[in-house]
Formats: C-alpha cells, sequence, structure tokens
C-alpha cells in the first residue's frame, strides 16, 4: 500500500514520494487517477518506482494506435535527454519546458527537408523529471513516426546524415550547442517486458512497430509507460510534468 508523502529539497521545490495507504487521485491534481497494477487495459506497464497517472497512460496507448491506424508500420523510439552539468540556460538558471519546444521544431524541419518527401508523420510526447533533489530537469521522450518512411535511427556516428545525427543537432539547437559538444546527453532506452523470455523488440531504443502484432506492442507499451509514473515529478516548478500531442482519432 502506498502514501503520498510531499518532500521538498534544499531549494524548496516540493517532490513527490509514496509511502503507506493507496490513493486514487493525484494528490497535487485530483484530475488525474493513479494506477497500480501491473496491466492496464489488459497491456503490460512499469510499476516498480511507483503508481502512473491513467490519463497519461491512456494518452500514450491512443498515440500509439493512431499512428498504427495511418501506418502499416510505425517506428517508436524512447530517448532521454539531458542538460550538460553545468548548463543553466539564460533565464535566471531556469530550464523550462521551452527546450523541447525547440528541440521539437528543429528535428521536424530537418525531418521535412528528409529527400524524396517522404511522410514522416512526426508524433513527439515527453515527460519532465528530476533526478533526486536536483533543480535541473531531464526529459523521457516517445517519439512515433512513420515506420515505412524511417525505419531506424541509422549508425550511431554524428558525421553521418541520419535521424541518429538530426536528434544530436536538434538537442543541440535547443541548448545554444554543437553536436559533437553534447555527446552522450541523448540515451536511447532498451528495457523490454520481454527480456526474461529472451525476447527484446526495442533495440537502441528504437522499434519498428507492425500493425497487428500483439507482442511487440505491449513491449513497446512496457517501455513507454515509464513516462506516465509519478515518482520524480515535480508539479509545483510552472511546468507541465507531462506533454502529448493532440490526436485526431479518439473513438477507439
Amino acid at each position: 500500500m502506498n502514501r503520498v508523502i510531499g518532500v521538498k529539497d534544499s531549494e524548496g521545490l516540493l517532490m513527490i514520494k509514496y509511502g503507506e495507504a493507496e490513493r486514487k487521485r493525484l494528490a497535487e491534481n485530483p484530475n488525474l487517477s493513479l494506477h497500480y497494477n501491473e496491466r492496464y487495459l489488459g497491456l503490460p506497464v512499469q510499476v516498480s518506482r511507483g503508481p502512473l497517472v491513467k490519463e497519461w497512460l491512456e494518452r500514450i496507448r491512443l498515440s500509439i494506435l493512431e499512428q498504427l491506424a495511418k501506418h502499416s508500420r510505425v517506428l517508436a523510439l524512447r530517448v532521454d535527454l539531458r542538460f550538460p552539468s553545468n548548463y543553466w540556460g539564460c533565464e535566471e538558471g531556469f530550464l523550462g519546458n521551452e527546450f523541447l519546444q525547440h528541440f521539437r521544431s528543429h528535428l521536424k524541419g530537418a525531418l521535412d527537408r528528409l529527400p524524396g518527401n517522404r511522410n514522416h508523420d512526426f508524433m513527439l510526447l515527453f515527460a519532465r523529471e528530476y533526478d533526486g533533489y536536483q533543480r535541473k530537469p531531464h526529459f523521457h521522450l516517445l517519439i512515433l513516426l512513420n515506420g515505412n518512411a524511417i525505419r531506424g535511427t541509422g549508425k550511431w556516428d554524428l558525421l553521418c546524415d541520419n535521424l541518429y545525427s538530426r536528434l544530436y543537432e536538434a538537442w543541440a539547437f535547443a541548448l545554444g550547442m554543437r553536436a559533437y559538444e553534447i555527446e552522450g546527453l541523448i540515451q536511447f532506452a532498451n528495457g523490454s517486458a520481454l527480456t526474461s523470455r529472451g525476447r527484446n523488440f526495442v533495440r537502441y531504443g528504437s522499434m519498428l512497430l507492425e500493425r497487428g502484432d500483439e507482442e511487440m506492442f505491449h513491449d513497446l507499451f512496457w517501455t513507454s509507460s515509464y513516462l506516465a509514473k509519478v515518482a520524480t515529478k515535480n508539479f509545483y516548478d510552472g511546468c507541465r510534468p507531462f506533454v502529448s500531442p493532440r490526436l485526431k482519432f479518439t473513438d477507439w
């Protein structure tokens, strides 16, 4: 059983931890409901770090379904973006979500310029979190693309013109730096719900999801559910802790 505990860090920012009595609603936002079970609508989720927000899980699920409705293959990437250790931006040391907006716009522009007029159909969801008592946030991302247009990150080499280098160029642009200066600040998640069975569809932070492949869908949802956890999020720093796109198809 879990109980919400508010813990202030050295800067007075209130972080959320969980202790003994289970709650149905998030104390900081009663419009959000909590999920404790290892399954959500029959899909595996990560609850080792505490409860998840149901509404965020649903946004993740619907986002993947929407892309699959439009494309027979969907390239999904689970990546994390971090700030340099000595970086505090230009506005009184506050690192807001506008960095993700700059990242998104630059990456979309780079994808728009792909040869062959390919329809990448770029979709981005992200969660804003903090490590322990640090004042500097980091971001967990789920990127969904038309897998018939882009099938992978390409070689992990910044000298190559591929999705991998475009990700680095976009984050470097948001930081006002160069791609080679931020190597290591983009991390690719490789976790899998199927590792114990010797299977893992998420490799190098990406998966080429096939429409109708239930096992791959389950694995991607498990990996992506990490964005919906309550732990290490801050609900009092003035920034949205979870952001997802507006969807066109909502009747599933």
